[in-house]
């Protein structure tokens, strides 16, 4: 005899139990709605077991929270925890799942330009590309060619995340064994300006006493497209030098990786 199948009253009702146990690690639901790109009032349906999302919200919830569309039939409890990563279910309840939803972060390229806190004049350019893996969205990118003094490409890689904190993001980004480490924090783009992110860099691991200065960043989504995001970078860099070029001491790193 084959099991009983679910009527939508009871899949509203698992649903419902289970998002409440993942949404319990976020201290706020407005934040965690705001994140995961639903509304209000339709997550609210949700918790109550008034309605259950379409394939593709709950696809989004699902990879959000790191579940599968199981969460429509059983216990959360029930459902085998398949994460690579056994911090989750460790910091999950103090830091929340971290990774900014798609909406918040669009995943694609970036370029990223730094000014130096120790010289204002002296500005560099980095192309980095975003993806989503399991419930981490990573960071790659390579120091540009006119800094890297003739290193090989695996040596001028650089790898890092991006997660979230309330309305802001932060970054860790390094080269291999936590060389020229950095910490991004970025602020929210504007209405008016929703592809570009604005924030500070701090390096890590410098050996002089006390804490480094920070430098000024900008972030610039540049989209999906490899080619186009090429030809966007260069150009701004470009843009950079030829207006630089006309103020005499100021510096900028001209190279360009992707």
């Amino acid at each position: 005899m084959t099991e009983a199948t679910p009527t939508p009253a009871e899949l509203r009702t698992m649903f419902s139990a289970n998002l409440k146990r993942l949404a319990s690690s976020h201290s706020s639901i407005t934040d965690l709605s705001r994140n995961l790109g639903i509304n209000r009032t339709q997550f609210n349906r949700y918790l109550a077991a008034e309605s259950f999302p379409r394939p593709d919200v709950l696809n989004r919830i699902c990879t959000f929270f790191n579940v599968d569309a199981r969460i429509l039939l059983q216990p959360l409890a029930e459902i085998p925890d398949g994460s690579p990563y056994p911090s989750d279910a460790t910091l999950a309840p103090f830091l929340g799942p971290g990774t900014p939803a798609p909406e918040a972060f669009p995943l694609g390229f970036y370029r990223a330009t730094e000014q130096s806190p120790d010289d204002p004049d002296a500005v560099s350019h980095r192309l980095y590309h975003a993806k989503r893996v399991q419930n981490c969205t990573l960071l790659r990118g390579f120091c540009p060619v006119a800094r890297a003094q003739g290193r090989a490409s695996q040596e001028r890689e650089v790898r890092g995340f991006v997660a979230s904190a309330g309305h802001r993001l932060y970054a860790l980004v390094s080269h291999r064994g936590g060389v020229g480490g950095r910490m991004y924090l970025l602020s929210p783009p504007t209405s008016s300006d929703k592809g570009h992110w604005v924030g500070h860099t701090f390096p890590l691991g410098e050996t002089a006493d006390g804490l480094p200065a920070p430098g000024r960043l900008d972030l610039s989504y540049l989209g999906q497209d490899l080619g186009a995001a090429l030809h966007a970078a260069r150009t701004a860099v470009a843009a950079a030098v030829r207006a630089n070029a006309m103020q005499p001491g100021k510096q900028t790193d001209q190279g360009q990786d992707a």
